[in-house]
């Protein structure tokens, strides 16, 4: 069962990172001819396209408007190969939803199997939406999810590119209250079974490792290898939660580097056993979930599990989802002279909001990865929350915390979360606040 589950993987990131590689190859192409032909390309497939959807308007109309009546809604969850956004996503929806903000849908998920990052997390959905995973059918439904009668943007919650996501406020309002997702019977019981196998003895605490990498969608990697990380750099976390009697478990898959031998790492991305379930049983059931920029953390978040964020950028997205979450960005340096940015400066220019490595390039801008010691304070900082229920921060941490604060504006990615920036990186570089 394990082994036709990771083939299944490997087709679908192999089929993901083909079309983006088409992708890519057009835009090159396009950028390579001259700008008077490239833009009369543009506007001849923005007309072909526009003239295509008012056909399929019109052909989609009467059974658009029969789902309508019955009060069906089709999401465009677009993104579902990625496992931040197929999590991500129906959970926003389903919570403002609940919080009132949005009316009541009966909803039809479109997730094709041949696209899915993750099958069992379509399991839990199944509880809340209709899942619809044949490509062919979702083919035929996809014009539902663009369809005025029809459609629902989700793109505000996560993709937002230039402002704020919605996400954010989202689960700011959602607060204390549990989580939509918790494990079911069958995955706690053979759960349990399947962490002894990989290594962790019963009862003992663990902590999910992640360091994004670029082997996952190579043919994008250049547009995104600015989220990368190194995995080296989380050891001195690593050894700290270990030193505790916790043990670690590096997250992620067969395209990462191998962790280094350690007692108390599994590396659990590169295990036989790994499979779409179990990802989810583990992240749901650990300490707190140690990663970076990468969607990989939102398989604890989902299931109410603290996260804490390494490395996150740009700064705008410092900030990784609700009220337990605690992150630390990378420092932003000029490359001609070598200084350090203001917080300020960053969160006053659209630097702040970058979201493509030659944007970075172009303005002259090179990012700094954290350090190990700042990744380690990180780790200390949530270990101290999730170990204790009367956790509180000193007078100190809540005016630097609200200093930081006081720089994000509408328009940021994550303006208005509750989540926190790591205690001990804003007393290290106080001296980059006002």
């Amino acid at each position: 069962m394990w082994e036709r589950r990771r083939v299944t993987r490997r087709q679908i990131q192999f089929k993901h990172s083909s079309i983006m590689f088409l992708k890519t190859k057009i835009h090159e192409v396009m950028q390579s001819l001259p700008c008077g032909l490239s833009k009369l390309i543009f506007q001849i497939y923005r007309a072909v396209r526009s003239l295509g959807k008012c056909i399929l308007y019109m052909i989609y109309l009467i059974p658009a408007a029969l789902l309508r009546v019955f009060n069906f809604r089709v999401p465009s969850f677009c993104h579902v190969e990625r496992i931040g956004h197929l999590l991500a996503e129906p959970d926003c929806y389903l919570k403002e939803e609940r919080l009132g903000l949005i009316p009541k849908h009966r909803v039809i998920m479109l997730a094709s199997e041949q696209q899915v990052a993750n099958q069992a997390a379509l399991g839990y959905w199944r509880q809340y939406f209709i899942v619809i995973t044949s490509p062919m059918i979702v083919r035929l439904l996809r014009p539902f999810s663009w369809h005025p009668l029809t459609r629902f943007d989700v793109s505000k919650y996560a993709v937002a590119i230039n402002t704020t996501a919605l996400f954010p406020k989202i689960q700011a309002l959602w607060d204390d209250r549990p989580p939509l997702l918790r494990t079911n019977p069958e995955d706690t019981y053979r759960g349990q079974k399947a962490l002894e196998e990989i290594g962790v003895p019963s009862g003992t605490w663990f902590v999910c490792i992640h360091s994004r990498e670029g082997g996952y969608s190579p043919s994008d990697e250049h547009l995104h290898s600015f989220r990368n990380s190194c995995f080296e750099d989380y050891l001195m976390a690593i050894k700290y939660i270990i030193s505790l009697g916790g043990m670690c478990i590096m997250m992620g898959g067969p395209t990462m580097r191998p962790a280094p031998k350690m007692e108390g790492l599994i590396d659990y991305a590169h295990h036989p056993m790994r499979c779409d379930w179990l990802d989810l049983y583990i992240s749901a059931n650990c300490r707190f979930f140690l990663g970076n920029t990468s969607g990989a953390f939102y398989m604890s978040s989902v299931f109410g599990v603290p996260v804490a964020c390494a490395n996150m950028a740009p700064l705008s997205a410092v900030f990784p989802c609700g009220k337990k979450d605690i992150g630390i960005p990378k420092l932003y340096k000029e490359a001609s002279s070598g200084r350090l940015l203001t917080f300020k400066e960053i969160l006053d220019s659209p630097a702040s909001n970058f979201r493509y490595s030659s944007e970075f390039n172009a303005a002259g801008l090179e990012l700094v990865n954290n350090p190990p010691e700042e990744i380690r304070d990180l780790a200390i900082e949530q270990f101290e929350r999730s170990a204790s229920p009367n956790f509180a921060y000193d007078d100190e941490d809540e005016t630097l915390q609200f200093r930081f604060r006081e720089l994000f504006k509408p328009g940021h990615y994550m303006y208005g979360s509750a989540s926190r920036v790591g205690r001990a990186f804003l007393k290290r570089y106080q001296h980059l606040l006002p």
